[in-house]
């Protein structure tokens, strides 16, 4: 066979193994990280609000499981209060990814978490996390798709 072409078989390979499309059911605007992808969604609402509008949309609240993607999150983040996937609702002070993600990474707001009563659910804060209450109000929330490993 031609170097030629086995060089242009190999090319659609190479770029979809870089720069990936979202499947089908995950939104074209979606940002691809670390075998996710990730869309911020302005939608004002409580975590359980935020919760079931990513299991809606065939995803799930964002789970950070390391700086890496902390890091690739955070420009879109901004200084919002966005809602996501982590809770120690039933541990206080042992905090929990929803989807079993180990939770061994943390970004937490100068003081934060404060443990106070019913305040078990990860949202941002000022560029950082922050525990807050269930039905607090926030700006948004941050879901993620995990790409399906063969």
């Amino acid at each position: 066979m031609n170097v030629r072409v086995l060089l242009l078989l190999a090319l659609p390979l190479i770029a979809s193994a870089s720069d990936p499309s979202p499947p089908v059911g995950v939104p074209k605007d979606a940002r691809f990280h670390n075998g996710a992808w990730f869309r911020v969604y302005r939608e004002r609402g409580s975590w359980q609000h935020a919760q079931e509008a990513c299991k809606r949309l065939g995803g799930q609240l964002a789970s950070i499981p390391d700086e890496s993607t902390w890091n690739f999150l955070k420009p879109f983040i901004g200084d919002s209060s966005l809602w996501l996937g982590a809770t120690d609702e039933d541990e206080e002070g042992v905090w929990k990814w929803i989807d079993g993600t180990p939770f061994t990474f943390s970004a937490w707001f100068r003081g934060e978490p404060t443990g106070t009563d019913k305040e078990f659910y990860l949202c941002t804060l000022h560029g950082a996390w922050n525990d807050a209450r269930r039905n607090d109000d926030t700006s948004g929330f941050v879901c993620m798709w995990k790409a399906i490993r063969n």
